[in-house]
């Protein structure tokens, strides 16, 4: 059959397409479509309803920055799946159970997921939700070197959530003074997990590397910048960067005064280095379009991002009675 688009969609379209030739970067709503999955809907109700902190969350004198610090604490504990699916029901969930933790002022899931990335941020949750990021798929690479399951539908939630959490965590808190020094301090190693969870979605399907993905494009636009484009013949170099490069001489063995140069020193010769992820990205590419015949080969699933949820309702069938 044709396929047809609407005019809504095609103009949507042509838009979105625009801004990506013009190298620009819009932290707007079609952002977190892209980002979320409708099918993660799964994984909201099973945050919201998950007992095992109900104590916590349930009680009358609950307070909401005490409640989301105590929930970080616990992300170093055996509680830590607990903990981060009440801070991510927290974050996203409307329903009337947190409503005693927020003010009538803060009832629209925006403005609630606003103020609590705002209370996480400035208790450190940067630094502990990215320590959780690299932690699991670091238990992931694990598995399998010692020839295990992967991952299973339990961990592959954990590590949904918990990146949820970290891209809620830069889009609400992109504008604060600190924030570019906080996401790109060596101890967040926002930049090692990145990769090392591009690397790893090569041989393990259950890496969602889609959020893995996006959050590298953020990342990479906040500590670089916009590019500009009016220099045709530099148009790959931001300003700063062309006019730093503009008459000097080879600079391989010349302290780095920019942020893209330093980057690529960083990850010339580290565990997951820069051109080995390249490598990663363009077979990603190519398996991708042009699958080989053998369709249990690992690593490459195009439905495993939005599916992932509905096996954990099989998995788990007894916590989805009511959905």
């Amino acid at each position: 059959k044709k396929k047809t688009t609407t005019p809504s969609n095609t103009k949507k379209k042509k838009k979105t397409m625009a801004a990506a030739a013009s190298g620009s970067f819009d932290f707007d709503e079609n952002l977190l479509d892209q980002f979320f999955s409708y099918s993660e809907d799964v994984d909201l109700y099973r945050c919201v309803h998950d007992g095992r902190l109900s104590n916590l969350v349930m009680a009358e004198d609950a307070c909401l920055e005490e409640l989301a610090v105590l929930m970080l604490e616990m992300l170093d504990s055996e509680r830590a799946a607990s903990a981060i699916s009440v801070l991510y029901a927290m974050c996203v969930s409307s329903d009337e159970k947190f409503n005693h933790l927020f003010d009538p002022g803060h009832s629209s899931p925006d403005e609630r997921a606003r103020l609590t990335c705002k209370i996480l941020y400035h208790n450190g949750g940067m630094l502990v939700i990215c320590q959780n990021v690299y932690n699991m798929l670091n238990r992931l690479a694990n598995r399998e070197k010692a020839e295990e399951s992967p991952g299973d539908c339990q961990l592959e939630f954990e590590i949904r959530l918990t990146l949820n959490m970290l891209f809620l965590l830069i889009f609400y808190n992109r504008h604060e003074e600190d924030f570019r020094d906080q996401i790109s301090d060596p101890f967040c190693n926002v930049e090692g997990f990145l990769l090392l969870g591009i690397k790893l979605s090569l041989d393990i399907q259950v890496i969602p590397i889609k959020k893995i993905a996006i959050i590298m494009r953020v990342y990479l636009y906040i500590l670089f910048g916009e590019v500009d484009k009016s220099n045709k013949k530099h148009s790959h170099l931001t300003k700063e960067i062309y006019d730093s490069l503009e008459g000097e001489e080879p600079r391989f063995h010349i302290k780095s005064p920019t942020p893209t140069e330093a980057f690529y020193k960083r990850h010339m010769t580290k565990e997951n280095p820069l051109p080995h992820i390249v490598v990663v990205g363009l077979l990603r590419v190519l398996l991708t379009t042009c699958p080989n015949a053998v369709r249990s080969s690992p690593g490459i699933d195009l439905n495993r991002e939005w599916t992932s949820p509905f096996l954990l309702l099989q998995e788990f069938p007894d916590e989805f009675v009511d959905y």
